[in-house]
């Protein structure tokens, strides 16, 4: 039998040694030996490495620690996905990694929100309108280099949370903006299309086909939306003060992480 023990100085064995193994080891140790297959020892990794065995021995010892996202983590991790899967990265010449960490987390949505901005949202300005749309595969059916906003934000990319369904009003646009809920704002276009991104089911019958971006404007008077009809999502506007124009403003929430 072959003494694996006598006078050998330590090896890369002896850092998997731990209490209850000790017996699994010495029979790796005997299969080893008996094929004649040699085991570094630490000195010979000490040379290849730089002497940094004294470090990994620290990190094998170091308990393993398992991060469990939380649903909301989960939630940002999951819409990030999808403007990487659309090429948003790209087209702002990043990787996937550091685009999805230019996007800020979802804060906890304030109590006084829930049953009112329920759904999370992240709205990206960075990539203007026209090649937005491109994209994601949204016609226009404008100029969406004619967009502009009425209120800029302090952020081009920001998370907030916005209304699912959007209720239907009849009038001008003055008229459906009375409407606003208490501590709602109303939303740009880019928040629209995050919007439909993420939830395109909001996009059909049952809860209206379209969102208009009550805080951008086409022009001096009309107002875009985004609507999706059999052939697809695309892109128009309404004249804001038409007065039989049929409105379903996206209101957001009044705060915005950044």
């Amino acid at each position: 039998m072959v003494d694996i023990q006598a006078d050998r100085p330590r090896d890369l064995l002896d850092l998997l040694e731990t209490d209850g193994k000790s017996d699994i080891i010495g029979g790796v140790r005997l299969v080893l030996a008996g094929s004649g297959i040699p085991v570094p020892d630490l000195e010979e990794v000490r040379s290849l490495i730089g002497g940094k065995t004294a470090e990994i021995v620290t990190a094998h010892q170091a308990p393993v620690r398992v991060t469990k996202l939380t649903p909301l983590q989960e939630e940002w991790r999951n819409y990030t996905d999808l403007f990487i899967a659309i090429g948003f990265h790209t087209e702002l010449k990043m990787n996937p990694e550091e685009y999805r960490s230019s996007i800020p987390s979802f804060f906890p949505r304030p109590r006084n929100w829930r049953g009112k901005f329920d759904y999370p949202l992240i709205v990206d300005e960075r990539i203007e309108a026209k090649k937005r749309h491109k994209l994601m595969g949204i016609h226009e059916f404008i100029d969406g280099d004619q967009i502009t906003n009425e209120e800029e934000l302090p952020s081009e990319v920001y998370t907030t949370y916005v209304q699912g369904n959007s209720e239907l009003v009849t009038g001008t646009f003055d008229q459906a903006m009375e409407h606003k809920p208490r501590d709602g704002e109303a939303v740009s276009m880019a928040a629209v299309d995050g919007f439909y991104l993420r939830y395109p089911d909001f996009f059909d019958d049952e809860h209206g086909r379209w969102r208009h971006a009550g805080n951008s404007r086409y022009g001096a008077v009309y107002v875009p939306f985004l609507r999706v009809w059999f052939g697809g999502p695309g892109v128009g506007a309404d004249g804001a003060g038409g007065p039989g124009r049929r409105w379903r403003l996206l209101f957001r929430g009044n705060k915005i992480g950044t």
